[in-house]
């Protein structure tokens, strides 16, 4: 349990460091965010392949991460898009 936590606290300072650094995101801006999100996703894979993480593990620092930091609700359509089953 402590490892999860660990890996959703780096997770979450990646994706500080990246909005106040890297990739300043305009927050009405609906496109930004998809964009924003499937690059953090993609470093939250890397991390989670790195750390050993459980695919659960990483889908869910991605979905807190979303609906934390990048204002997205799981009820609003785009997110529906965003998070549709494979």
């Amino acid at each position: 349990m402590e490892e999860n936590k660990d890996f959703l606290n780096e997770c979450i300072s990646i994706t500080n460091t990246t909005i106040d650094k890297v990739f300043k995101i305009d927050s009405n801006d609906e496109q930004e965010k998809q964009i924003l999100g499937a690059y953090l996703f993609g470093m939250f894979n890397g991390l989670g392949h790195e750390k050993n993480s459980t695919p659960v593990e990483i889908q869910g620092a991605m979905i807190q991460v979303a609906n934390e930091k990048l204002k997205c609700s799981l009820e609003s359509d785009n997110a529906k898009l965003c998070y549709k089953k494979q």
